[in-house]
């Protein structure tokens, strides 16, 4: 298969304990290829799950793509993430205006690329402004601005990475 999991407008939704392993593209104008791809879907339990890219090649390839799940307080936890172009990609509006949404917690993050990648829609051909683009404000204990969400990532010494790209 060249892709894994599309989830789209299913809340609650759960995916834990899987095993994906992520094929590289073939041509450089072929779609990324994804292990879990999930679109305007809230109230979601996604742990434990294991996303790796074919071959040991971080090329176009993406772990998990989460798009617009909302300004409800959901989690990605405690999955891992191996040879991939992208572990997360975190797309538009994910967090609620006052910075209530998604948290990415405890996952393990090893010769990715890009670890976390949050981006903003576009909207006309720019990046769409707006206090509730991107991920949660606080990614570690609820209530806490300075906790740490637990997250490990690939050693930027030995790949030219990006841990958190925002």
């Amino acid at each position: 298969n060249e892709n894994g999991l599309f989830i789209s407008y299913i809340n609650n939704a759960q995916v834990q304990f899987n095993t994906c392993t992520i094929p590289e593209i073939s041509y450089a104008t072929e779609i990324p290829r994804y292990g879990l791809y999930i679109e305007y879907s809230s109230g979601y339990s996604i742990e434990e799950n294991t996303f790796t890219g074919f071959n040991n090649g971080p090329d176009g390839n993406i772990g998990m793509y989460i798009s617009n799940s909302g300004n409800q307080p959901n989690e990605i936890y405690k999955n891992d993430f191996s040879s991939l172009a992208y572990g997360i990609v975190a797309l538009g509006v994910n967090r609620g205006e006052t910075g209530e949404g998604l948290c990415l917690k405890c996952n393990n993050f090893s010769r990715c690329t890009n670890d976390i990648h949050v981006i903003p829609e576009i909207e006309d051909g720019r990046w769409k402004q707006g206090r509730d683009q991107g991920i949660a404000s606080s990614q570690g204990t609820t209530g806490s601005d300075t906790a740490p969400a637990g997250n490990t990532f690939t050693d930027k010494d030995m790949y030219e990475t990006f841990n958190y790209f925002n």
